[in-house]
C-alpha cells in the first residue's frame, strides 16, 4: 500500500506548536508549514477596557505557556520539515507550489489564514480543520471565547470539518463538547477546547487512514464572528463575569441543569 503524505499547515504561535506536536506524535508527517500569525491592535473606548485587553491576553500566554511548555522546544530536528509562510502568503503561489511538490494526500490545518480557490480547487475534500468552536453554534474567530462572552458555556466545544469555500461551512467530521468544571475559568475552557480538539484530529486522521471516516452536513450554520468582533470592550465582559463569580455561577447552572436531565432519563429508563 502507498504510504499516504500528510502535511499540517498551522501557525506560529505556542498553542499551534502544541497542535504540531500532537499530531506528529500521531503520525509521521511529509512537512508542517508554519504560517507568520499576526493579530491587529484594537483600539479600546475606555481605560478600563484597554486594561482588560492586556489582562485577557496576559492571562492567556501565562495559562499557555505553563500547559504547553513541553511543546516550546520545537521545532524537533527529528520531526517534520517546517517551511515559513510569510503573512499574506497563505495562497500565493510559492505556496501552492511547495504544495504540489508534496503532493499531499491530507492537508491537516488550524489557526491559518483562510485558503482560497488557489488551494482548494487542487485538494478540495482532503483538507481538514480544526475549528474551536462547535460550527452549528458559532463559526469563525475565537469561537472558544464568544460562548462565554454570550454567556453559553454550554456551547464550548470543537470541530472537525472539511475545509470548502466558506468560513467553517465544511461538512463534518467529528464534532464534540467540551466538560464543564468548578474552578473553570476563561482559560481553562479555552484550552480544553483545544486539548479536545487535538485529541478529535488525531482520531480523525486515524479514521481517514482506516477508511471509516463519515463526513456529515452540519446541522445548521451557527453564528459567525470575526477577527475584528474580538474587541477590548468584549474582553472587558468577560473580565467582568470572572472577576464577580458570574462565569462560576452560569457553570454550576449549567451543570444542574445536566445532572437533572441525567436523573430524569435515567427513572424514565427504570419505568
Amino acid at each position: 500500500m502507498r504510504h499516504q503524505k500528510i502535511i499540517v499547515i498551522t501557525g506560529d504561535q505556542l498553542r499551534h506548536r502544541y497542535f504540531l506536536q500532537q499530531i506528529a506524535g500521531e503520525t509521521p508527517l511529509a512537512a508542517a508549514f508554519i504560517e507568520t500569525t499576526h493579530y491587529p491592535a484594537a483600539a479600546a473606548a475606555s481605560a478600563e477596557a484597554e486594561s482588560a485587553w492586556r489582562w485577557y491576553f496576559a492571562r492567556r500566554d501565562a495559562y499557555e505557556t505553563e500547559r504547553f511548555r513541553d511543546a516550546a522546544a520545537l521545532p524537533d530536528p527529528a520531526g517534520p520539515r517546517l517551511l515559513p509562510i510569510a503573512r499574506g502568503e497563505i495562497n500565493s503561489q510559492v505556496t501552492l507550489d511547495r504544495l504540489l511538490a508534496i503532493a499531499p494526500d491530507l492537508i491537516v490545518i488550524f489557526g491559518t489564514g483562510l485558503l482560497g480557490d488557489r488551494v482548494l480547487e487542487h485538494y478540495g475534500g482532503r483538507i481538514f480543520n480544526l475549528h474551536l468552536g462547535l460550527s452549528q453554534h458559532y463559526r469563525g474567530s475565537s469561537a472558544n471565547f464568544w460562548p462565554i462572552h454570550d454567556e453559553k458555556p454550554e456551547t464550548l466545544g470543537a470541530t472537525i470539518h472539511t475545509v470548502d469555500r466558506g468560513i467553517d461551512t465544511g461538512t463534518v467530521l467529528l464534532r464534540a463538547p467540551i466538560p464543564l468544571e468548578r474552578g473553570d475559568d476563561e482559560q481553562t475552557l479555552a484550552v480544553k477546547t483545544l486539548i479536545k480538539g487535538c485529541r478529535m484530529m488525531a482520531l480523525a486522521i486515524r479514521l481517514w487512514k482506516a477508511g471509516r471516516l463519515h463526513p456529515r452536513p452540519p446541522p445548521k450554520m451557527g453564528s459567525l464572528r470575526l477577527m475584528k468582533n474580538l474587541t477590548p470592550e468584549a474582553m472587558l465582559r468577560v473580565r467582568r463575569m470572572v472577576e464577580s463569580g458570574e462565569l462560576a455561577r452560569r457553570i454550576e447552572e449549567v451543570n444542574a441543569r445536566r445532572r437533572s436531565l441525567r436523573r430524569f432519563t435515567r427513572v424514565r429508563g427504570e419505568c
